[in-house]
């Protein structure tokens, strides 16, 4: 007769391995959290350079004048009194320079060139607002609502758009717009 061999882990080694993967897994989580955290900054950031970027092109494509501001509560129109762009942003067509999305029915670009104002001004893009703690603001008081781009890919204002948290006033990630449009980024200690 043969005595066979159990295979399998008794209670004391399994408590002991899932102990060892407690202590391990704790350590790990405050790195983890702070990835989570710079990737949180790094979307936000890059969002909006993706939107700069668009403003610019559509800009020099449409050979008008685009905008991107700071949207309101509905995702629907320039927030005029907004501090930042925390609700989101709009991107748009302004052909009448006033830096206001105007009704569709105002027909205010001429497209084709023939003297006839025939084309509404049209919103390109939505982008809908800041989840969590985080908020993205401008350094100039004009950009705080709005910053546009002409025909020749230059923006309206140099200025400087920051990501941070509600809660402080150090600079997550910068955004700085030169008055040829052009959009630098930084992240993190670099920026300050």
């Amino acid at each position: 007769m043969y005595l066979s061999r159990q295979a399998g882990l008794t209670l004391v080694e399994l408590l002991v391995t899932v102990a060892v993967a407690a202590v391990i897994a704790s350590m790990a989580m405050p790195g983890l959290q702070a990835m989570i955290e710079n990737n949180r900054v790094r979307t936000v950031t890059n969002s909006f350079v993706s939107s700069l970027y668009l403003a610019r092109s559509e800009a020099a494509k449409r050979r008008y004048l685009v905008v991107v501001c700071a949207s309101d509560a509905f995702g629907t129109a320039c927030d005029t009194s907004a501090d930042g762009y925390t609700n989101g942003w709009l991107v748009f067509t302004d052909y009448n320079d006033n830096k206001q999305l105007d009704a569709p029915g105002n027909l205010l670009g001429d497209l084709d060139d023939d003297g006839v104002n025939e084309t509404p001004e049209a919103i390109l893009q939505v982008v809908e607002g800041i989840k969590g703690d985080l908020i993205l603001t401008a350094n100039q008081a004009g950009s705080r609502r709005s910053i546009s781009f002409r025909p020749s890919g230059r923006a309206n204002a140099i200025t400087t758009f920051e990501v941070r948290r509600v809660s402080t006033d150090t600079a997550l990630s910068k955004i700085s717009i030169s008055k040829t449009g052009r959009a630098k980024t930084c992240f993190g200690a670099a920026c300050n």
